[in-house]
């Protein structure tokens, strides 16, 4: 690298996949030729240093911050899908490459002197952590998070996942440990439970609330005090609320009571009225009947006395007195059953009204469960979601391990081909120097003929002229 760069290559130089230099060499780790790259002012934050997080290069990370590339930068390069270097690393990381690198690459990240990665930093919702168990290997990602960097934010109100229903647009705030226990993470289940278990240890708690304004789940917990007071602010309110609709309509229906009533009494007046009338009238029927009798009865008595006869005069008044009993007795009686019947329409009445009273407080009470119901609903239909976005997580990381592996597969094949034309252009040039070399040997012979040649003749002219 350094070579090519000393011929005046451009370290600005892109690919087909608007991928420069340093970003394969930070993938790959080339610390000699990152720094070369650095050195030639190659382009900053163009997702060199995600790749170097991702593939656990700790020294690269630390060379790339120092050349002021920023941990926290979200990367605009397709398959970092806007993620920082540190959330790049929690979610694509190969975690069996062992706990000691990913805690190396990590450090690297958190604990620079210059520019430090935010844990908390969110991207689509998520921090680091909840990146971590997304993770396909979770455990030993999470783990080393924890130890490094998230073990002091466990307790805070911003260590949440954020997810939206998509009917209503209500914001639900999910802890990590809940965010596990309710099956949002996207990492294997059978890790769950080991997750939960590293997420207590490092003081997690359990935090599932609705946004503030908005009714809470019946199992909410851990809201904040906000929250808290925004929700029995809303609470009361609609306390307030039901409880003046319900005596509204306990007025309303109470109206229709007492008009129901006013009628019923109006009407039993009236039966009162007639009752007494024919009761009146009867009295008269039978006053005139009577009067009739005692007429028939007093002439028979006349008629008697004259014949000396007494028995059959006393006879007819007993009769007329136990028919005038029987009479007054029946009289009674009607009035007893009138009034009787009177009574009971009177408590039937109130007993309609009891009922209708306690059905509509039964339709309210309804309602508040239906709500209840509902929202109990859309919990389930969430989580529901949240298993199918696991699938799909699933198959768009497969989709990216392919798709990453056919470029490096391509990227290895150019390499390879230019290794090997190099190779067979060194060959040439060493063939070129060889008989360069030998051509120069000859010379030298030559040139060493012709000394010894010049010297022989000259040698001789002088023994001729001396002779």
């Amino acid at each position: 690298m350094a070579k090519l760069l000393e011929h005046k290559a451009k370290a600005t130089a892109k690919d087909q996949f608007d991928r420069s230099a340093l970003f394969y060499a930070a993938r790959a780790g080339d610390l000699d030729s990152v720094n070369a790259l650095l050195k030639a002012k190659s382009p900053l934050n163009d997702g060199s240093i995600h790749e170097a997080a991702k593939e656990l290069h700790s020294e690269v990370v630390a060379a790339l911050i120092k050349g002021k590339h920023h941990p926290d930068f979200p990367s605009s390069k397709e398959q970092h899908e806007g993620r920082t270097a540190l959330q790049e690393l929690c979610l694509m990381c190969d975690g069996s490459k062992g706990s000691t690198k990913i805690e190396e690459t990590i450090r690297a990240l958190v604990d620079g002197k210059d520019k430090k990665a935010n844990p908390l930093e969110k991207s689509r919702n998520k921090n680091a952590l909840f990146l971590a168990l997304d993770n396909p290997n979770p455990v030993p990602v999470t783990k080393a998070l924890l130890d490094c960097a998230m073990w002091k934010h466990m307790t805070s109100e911003e260590n949440v996942y954020i997810e939206t229903d998509p009917e209503t647009g209500t914001k639900y705030y999910f802890s990590p440990t809940v965010y596990v226990s309710r099956g949002f993470s996207q990492g294997p289940e059978s890790e769950n439970e080991q997750l939960l278990k590293l997420l207590v240890d490092k003081r997690g708690i359990d935090r599932f609330y609705a946004e503030e304004g908005a009714e809470q789940p019946p199992d909410a917990c851990g809201m904040p005090q906000a929250i808290i007071d925004a929700e029995k602010k809303r609470s009361d309110r609609e306390k307030k609320l039901r409880e003046k609709e319900l005596d509204h309509q306990m007025k309303l229906l109470h109206e229709k009571q007492a008009a129901e009533l006013k009628a019923e009494i109006e009407r039993a007046k009236h039966d009162e009225e007639l009752f007494h009338k024919e009761e009146l009238a009867q009295q008269k029927r039978e006053q005139k009947e009577n009067d009739h009798q005692q007429a028939l009865a007093q002439e028979l008595e006349k008629s008697n006395q004259k014949q000396g006869i007494m028995a059959s005069t006393a006879n007819l008044k007993l009769q007329l007195q136990e028919r005038a009993d029987l009479q007054k007795q029946r009289a009674t009686e009607a009035r007893a059953k009138f009034e009787e019947m009177q009574k009971a329409r009177m408590i039937a009445q109130k007993e309609r009204a009891l009922i209708q009273e306690q059905e509509l407080k039964a339709h309210f009470t309804a309602q508040a469960n239906a709500q209840k119901l509902t929202l109990q609903a859309r919990q389930n239909q969430l989580v529901a979601a949240a298993a199918q976005q696991k699938v799909w997580a699933a198959q768009k990381l497969a989709e990216t391990h392919v798709r990453e592996n056919m470029q490096k597969a391509a990227i290895k094949e150019r390499q390879d081909s230019q290794a090997l034309a190099l190779k067979r252009g060194t060959a040439k040039e060493k063939e070129r120097a060889h008989e360069m070399q030998m051509q120069e040997l000859r010379a030298k012979g030559e040139n060493m003929k012709l000394k010894m040649l010049e010297s022989h003749f000259s040698g001789k002219q002088k023994r001729i002229a001396a002779g």
